[in-house]
């Protein structure tokens, strides 16, 4: 009862427009980087280099962590007086997945959100490199 009672209490309101705006901006970026890929021989051969096995998967953990930190970004800058902590942080990372995961069933192209695994697992390590200030028990970052 306590942990319903603790889940009941994180800024779900809050976090959802986050995650939202972050996976909206993300497949935006994606869906001009497919566009791109699909239309300009240069940018196919780039793209072909980069998503090449090996490197493709270095470069999607990359495109996950940058989208991990946009997330943390728009919850400093957008909702500023809720307090953020590893439980609100765990709490962003879920609605990033949830909403990744329901994007990745709409039949939308692109290259990197339909990626899965390392994806995700970019997002959780963005998500807590740039939180890592909050999680040691301060609610604001000490750089401030």
């Amino acid at each position: 009862m306590a942990l319903v009672r603790r889940l009941k209490l994180l800024p779900w309101k809050e976090l959802l427009p986050v995650a939202a705006l972050t996976t909206v901006v993300t497949l935006a970026l994606d869906f001009l980087l497919f566009l791109g890929f699909e239309h300009l021989p240069p940018i196919h051969r780039m793209f072909q280099l980069l998503l090449s096995p090996g490197l493709g998967t270095l470069v999607v953990l990359g495109i996950g962590i940058a989208m991990g930190v946009l997330a943390v970004y728009a919850l400093e800058r957008l909702y500023q007086p809720i307090l953020i902590n590893a439980a609100s942080l765990w709490a962003l990372f879920f609605c990033v997945l949830l909403l990744v995961l329901c994007v990745r069933v709409l039949p939308l192209p692109g290259l990197i959100l339909g990626q899965g695994s390392p994806v995700l697992f970019g997002v959780l390590l963005g998500i807590f490199w740039k939180g890592r200030p909050y999680c040691r028990g301060t609610s604001r970052c000490r750089r401030c």
